[in-house]
Formats: C-alpha cells, sequence, structure tokens
C-alpha cells in the first residue's frame, strides 16, 4: 500500500498492551502485543529521535501525533502518521513522517527517493559513506502505479549515495539537511517531480557538475547526470 493511506489496527483488547504519552510536544500512542516489544522501549527511542527530527526536518507534519503498532521482529511500513513497526526499524519509520507520508514524489517511480533520504540521513552519520561515482547511470524505479508490485533494494544504497553526492556538493551534511528541510517547509502534500522541485537544486549561487543548475538560478538543466533518469519501461521493479 502506499505510504499515505490510513492505519488501522483492529485487536482483541486483551491481547495487546496500549499506552500513550506526549514527547516532544507530539501526542504517541503505542501499542504492542502482549509479550511482545515493550512501549517503553519505543518510547525509549523516541524521546532522543523526535527531538532530533523536529530541529532538523521541522514539527511533526501530522497534526494528531503518532500511532506505532510494535512487532517482534522484522522492519516495518510507515503509514500517514503511523507506523507497524519493529524496534529496530523505529526510527526508519518515523522519518518518512516527513520523507515519504509528507513530502512525496508526484510518480510512483520517483518514490526510491522517499528511502534514499532516509537511509541518507542515517548513513551520512558516518563520516565515511562515500558518493556515488561521477559515471554512475541508474534505472532505479519504484512502482509504476499505485497497484504496481515492486521495489529496487537500490533506492537505500545507490539511492543514499545519491544524496551523498548532492552533500558533497552542498559543501557538508549540515548544508544538506537545510536543503532537506527546505524542501520539506515547501513542498509538503505538494507532489512534485524529483527534478522540477526545489530538491532539484541545493544551491543558487554557483554552478555545479552534479547540480544541474545555471549559476545564479534555480532551475535545472536537467537531471544530474548520476541521477536516475527514465528508463524507457526497462527499470527494475524487484520485490521485496
Amino acid at each position: 500500500m502506499a505510504s499515505y493511506t490510513i492505519l488501522f489496527h483492529l485487536a482483541p483488547a486483551a491481547d495487546v498492551t496500549v499506552a500513550e504519552r506526549r514527547v516532544a510536544g507530539v501526542d504517541v500512542r503505542v501499542l504492542s502485543p502482549v509479550g511482545g516489544p515493550a512501549p517503553e522501549e519505543a518510547f525509549a527511542q523516541l524521546e532522543g529521535w523526535l527531538p532530533e527530527l523536529q530541529a532538523a526536518v521541522g514539527p511533526l507534519p501530522m497534526p494528531r501525533g503518532l500511532s506505532l503498532v510494535l512487532t517482534p521482529t522484522g522492519g516495518g511500513m510507515e503509514y500517514y502518521g503511523g507506523s507497524i513497526t519493529s524496534l529496530r526499524a523505529l526510527q526508519h519509520e518515523v522519518f518518512h513522517m516527513y520523507w515519504g507520508c509528507s513530502t512525496v514524489m508526484r510518480t510512483y517511480r520517483d518514490s526510491w527517493l522517499d528511502e534514499a533520504v532516509n537511509m541518507w540521513y542515517a548513513l551520512s552519520k558516518d563520516p565515511a559513506l562515500a558518493p556515488i561515482e561521477q559515471s554512475f547511470r541508474s534505472d532505479i524505479v519504484s512502482a509504476r502505479s499505485p497497484i504496481g508490485t515492486g521495489f529496487d533494494r537500490r533506492a537505500y544504497d545507490e539511492g543514499a549515495r545519491v544524496v551523498e553526492a548532492i552533500a558533497r556538493d552542498l559543501g557538508s551534511r549540515d548544508a544538506a539537511v537545510a536543503w532537506l528541510r527546505q524542501v520539506h517547509a515547501t513542498r509538503s502534500f505538494a507532489p512534485s517531480r524529483p527534478w522540477t522541485s526545489p530538491a532539484s537544486c541545493g544551491r543558487t549561487a554557483a554552478s555545479t557538475s552534479r547540480s544541474g543548475c545555471s549559476a545564479g538560478s534555480t532551475r535545472p538543466r536537467g537531471p544530474p547526470r548520476w541521477a536516475c533518469r527514465r528508463a524507457s519501461g526497462t527499470g527494475s521493479t524487484r520485490s521485496t
């Protein structure tokens, strides 16, 4: 299902534990199966994670807060204002409230950028993260329609390194985070294409070989050479 669909969870009351708390100004509800992860473990992560995201990207864009359904193992899936997630994937899924549930691409084929930005934010805390090569060519795509199947795992690795290349062009991780904050502030709930939005150009004062922007302009000349390009229907859509 698309990331911006509604999360609805129905279970016998005796089979679940529900806890509610206000964390960093956000109303948070955590539901966990009896014998599963303790809600306190989720709150412990959120006590540090939500303030960090609010400082880096902005207020949580869901006015009614955050709802989490915990699972004992596995990964997770984001929805508008909520997630079904393991503790291991919790921070990743909450980040999707910003990229994937509010700041989204106009087409399904470009939604791999949601994962690329998400993974980059986490991985770029390690200065050893390498940018994608200048020669990189890609046919990374997500599903081509609301009911299309498949997702390309390269969004998590090569995608993150594409964003790291942009960060290097901007000069630092802090500059890239500020760029993401600007894109989120100006494009939330206004789906856009990746190279015709503010994300096209991180800098407006100088031309760079990777940003695809003319000097002094915010209009891109075209996608960076190493960025995802339309693959004339030949892109990979491997299932996960």
